[in-house]
């Protein structure tokens, strides 16, 4: 197989980081989103990289990319562009990581002595069509999906590794490799279908292992069965949290639901159709639908042709059979509320590039005539990297995205919280509890009255930012505590605190505040705990508890009104 130049090599490289740029460049000024403010801004425990012990306690299977998010907050606090240029960052070593690893793949005996020239081409486009792909944002763009991209990074690197390690016969790769399985595994814990991937690999691209081969796929067997051992023992790994995240779906039905989520995705892949940070899908009721059975033997179907391809075609159907490998933790037997998310299919989307990848590079050098098959395949890189563009300019605007979502799925809740939660944080709070209402008679008509916990919370403090207090006391009285998990407990209590606060219940204010400054000791919960503790008198606590907050936020006007009037 003809080798590509150095000087090509880094032509290459350097066109498709100034895609990379160009597709990503809306993405940089995107401020925090959802989930962001709860992992990390309103989470101390990821505030300060010189305490990774915090770090460990609050995200034990999920360490090294909690320190990541620890240390841009140490680096630069707020300033949201740090975050995404490492985001971005990984998203680029992800992409590389794939491309040699693909490299290695077309150097392996299934393919070395057989491969046409063409195929040379085959790990720059793959690593294009995963850069470029606008499904791949969710997890580059929405800042805390780092989890997902870092874990990919890790995962792609040691598979690249492993691959070349086994060519050169290095134990220097075969220790990278475990020391970036290590790192996967520590970032997400979706990175347990690792050493399956590595015997994937050895089997359909190595075939014949040689004794040293064997040894080490016994070493990455042991190594992974120690793994997930010891993070079986974490307090954070008790058997029904690996097993299920939510008891009101059963596993038959989740699986079944994932027939069509898995189609969702693959279409989305190929079509690049209208994408959503929700999808409506109806949890199936297991596999009582013709339409469900139809949609399982058509995956069925296409793992039959990644096992018929192994001989002839060994990268398409590694293609297939990691796409479904890669989401073997979350598409099949075990349990997730949210049945499908973008971000779930990023690594999986490898596979899926490969193949394509696969058929553009034979497009682009076999069917020459008037060189359609290279316009062809330039056309769908600049087709992705403005649909990327696009999508991330959706992301910047986080109201008009949420907007759009909610014209996507007007009858679903999770939308109309979200906007109404960023209304809020706006300012905009009348038109926030508009959009919460609108949650609300959703889950009235669609959902049997079952309110989010989020819409719950978010209610209570619109009709607090709107001098509805006494409805926001009696929302959150008539709501079982036991719907929130111990976080949403600390927002509830510092909901219900300063409604109380805002009707001149100072003692029942006080007793809330307190209540969440022990479960979450945020700045707002602190703040106002110290306005309680000055109208009942208690100047002193109230002037240390001001003085606490100003420490952290000197900007804090609730605080340092209190300083004054304290003077």
């Amino acid at each position: 197989m003809k080798e590509l130049q150095n000087e090509d090599r880094w032509e290459l490289t350097l066109g498709l980081l100034v895609l990379g740029v160009i597709a990503y460049l809306p993405s940089f000024n995107a401020w925090f989103f959802l989930d962001d403010f709860r992992i990390i801004l309103e989470n101390p425990a990821l505030q300060d990289v010189f305490d990774p012990i915090a770090v460990w306690r609050f995200s034990e299977p999920r360490f090294i990319a909690s320190l990541s998010f620890a240390a841009n907050y140490t680096l630069h606090g707020e300033a949201v562009f740090g975050y995404h240029l490492v985001n971005f960052a990984i998203h680029c070593g992800a992409a590389a990581a794939l491309g040699l690893l693909v490299q290695a793949l077309l150097r392996a005996p299934a393919l070395a002595d057989s491969a046409p020239a063409w195929t040379r081409w085959i790990p720059w486009i793959a690593a294009a069509i995963f850069l470029l792909h606008p499904l791949q944002t969710q997890a580059v763009t929405y800042i805390v999906q780092r989890y997902t991209s870092m874990m990919a990074l890790f995962y792609l690197a040691a598979l690249a590794a492993f691959a070349w390690g086994r060519l050169r016969g290095s134990w220097k790769l075969y220790l990278a490799t475990a020391a970036f399985a290590v790192l996967a595994m520590l970032s997400k814990q979706t990175a347990a279908t690792l050493p399956l991937a590595i015997i994937l690999i050895e089997l359909l691209f190595f075939r014949r292992p040689s004794p040293r081969g064997v040894g080490m796929l016994a070493l990455a067997s042991a190594l992974g069965a120690i793994a997930t051992f010891w993070l079986l023992t974490l307090p954070a790994f008790d058997v029904t949290g690996i097993t299920r995240e939510t008891g009101q779906i059963s596993r038959i039905d989740y699986l079944a639901t994932q027939m069509e989520v898995l189609w969702r995705y693959i279409g989305l892949f190929f079509l690049v159709g209208e994408q959503r940070l929700e999808y409506t899908i109806a949890v199936a009721d297991g596999f009582t639908r013709i339409l469900t059975i139809v949609m399982a033997l058509g995956h069925l179907a296409l793992i039959a042709v990644g096992f018929l391809a192994w001989r002839r075609a060994p990268l398409v159907a590694f293609g297939i059979l990691f796409y479904y490998l890669a989401h073997a933790i979350e598409s099949s037997f075990l349990p997730i509320i949210d049945v499908a998310f973008e971000h779930r299919t990023y690594l999986p989307n490898t596979g899926l590039a490969l193949a394509a990848a696969a058929g553009l590079a034979w497009l682009a050098t076999v069917q020459v005539r008037w060189r359609a098959g290279t316009v062809a395949t330039l056309a769908v890189l600049a087709l992705l990297a403005g649909a990327t563009w696009a999508r991330n300019s959706l992301w910047a605007d986080q109201i008009e995205f949420l907007r759009a979502e909610t014209r996507l799925s007007p009858n679903a809740q999770r939308p109309w919280t979200s906007l109404g939660k960023e209304l809020m944080r706006e300012g905009e709070f009348r038109e926030a509890l508009t959009a919460l209402e609108q949650a609300a008679e959703i889950a009235e008509r669609h959902e049997d009255g079952n309110l989010r916990p989020p819409t719950i919370l978010n209610m209570i403090f619109a009709l607090h930012y709107t001098e509805r207090n006494r409805e926001a006391v009696e929302l959150a009285n008539n709501t079982p505590l036991e719907v929130f998990n111990q976080t949403e407990r600390a927002f509830y209590y510092e909901a219900r605190g300063r409604a109380h606060f805002g009707l001149g219940e100072y003692n029942r204010a006080r007793e809330d505040l307190t209540r969440s400054a022990r479960l979450n000791p945020t700045i707002n919960a602190i703040s106002f705990l110290a306005a309680a503790e000055y109208q009942l008198g208690n100047h002193a606590r109230a002037r240390q508890l001001a003085e606490q907050v100003l420490e952290a936020a000197p900007d804090n006007p609730l605080a340092r009104d209190l300083m004054r009037r304290l003077q």
